[in-house]
């Protein structure tokens, strides 16, 4: 009887450390997956940051860019947990301007409020880069 016993111990911890591992397998794989679609949507932006860094945006430094980074936040974002799904759009909607009073598409009011600020206001051009970078940054604790 004891040495069933001992046996079917045996039998169910080799179970139970398969089960663990095939677990820890999956979980690696989809953080792993989140991590590098992470570095993808970071790299769509990598030309506006560099052009911010090095002061060398002009005024169509972000509209020129809106569809592609658009197309990676639509990308990423099936994949991301609730939590920096819901803080990609809260994101996203304020650099779209998506709170504002204006009656805008997306792409335009990014364009506009672009435009104007280079043009007649470049102090507060700050304004959309901190949206921007806002933007680009809300992904970080994934990383």
């Amino acid at each position: 009887m004891i040495e069933i016993l001992l046996e079917f111990r045996g039998v169910f911890t080799a179970i139970l450390v398969a089960l663990i591992a095939i677990g820890g397998a999956f979980a690696l794989q989809r953080y792993l997956a989140t991590r590098n679609a992470v570095l993808v949507f970071k790299s769509a932006f990598s030309p506006e940051i560099a052009a911010i860094a090095n002061g060398s945006y002009t005024i169509d430094t972000f509209s020129g860019a809106f569809q592609r980074h658009e197309a990676a936040i639509n990308a990423i974002r099936p994949i991301l947990p609730e939590r920096y799904q819901r803080k990609l759009q809260k994101a996203w909607n304020e650099y779209c301007g998506k709170n504002t009073d204006l009656e805008l598409e997306p792409e335009e009011y990014v364009q506009a409020f672009n435009a104007l600020l280079y043009s007649e206001h470049k102090e507060m051009f700050g304004e959309l880069k901190a949206r921007f970078k806002s933007l680009h940054g809300c992904l970080d604790g994934l990383l």
